[in-house]
């Protein structure tokens, strides 16, 4: 069985882009949504730290390297990454809905984390 578009199980791509000391983060699932996600780096190197470090506690494992897309003279910069689902995560995933309420509920949970020391 392959996987459907919006199987959780599916691999994502993660992008940061970081401009004028501040970084964003978007994960894009197979079916070219894409969610938001929170990081509370200011450096490119360090975000990258911090969402792999992430996604390798929920369960997903780094496809290869981080790869620049594009960098611009005035020092934007724009970074990828896939990531695809462990092999015992898949079962644990599955939906008969389609949907990706895991991996979503995971990032909207990650995104209310209290900021700063506790």
């Amino acid at each position: 069985m392959t996987n459907s578009p919006r199987d959780k199980s599916s691999p994502i791509e993660v992008w940061l882009s970081q401009s004028n000391m501040s970084v964003a983060c978007r994960v894009v699932f197979e079916d070219e949504t894409a969610e938001p996600l929170r990081i509370d780096s200011l450096s490119m190197r360090g975000a990258q730290r911090e969402i792999t470090a992430y996604l390798i506690e929920s369960g997903y494992t780094p496809v290869g390297r981080w790869e620049t897309e594009a960098a611009a003279e005035d020092s934007a910069i724009e970074v990828s990454r896939k990531f695809r689902a462990a092999a015992g995560m898949k079962a644990e995933l599955a939906d008969d809905n389609g949907r990706r309420g895991r991996v979503l509920e995971d990032l909207h949970a990650y995104n209310q984390t209290p900021q700063g020391p506790g």
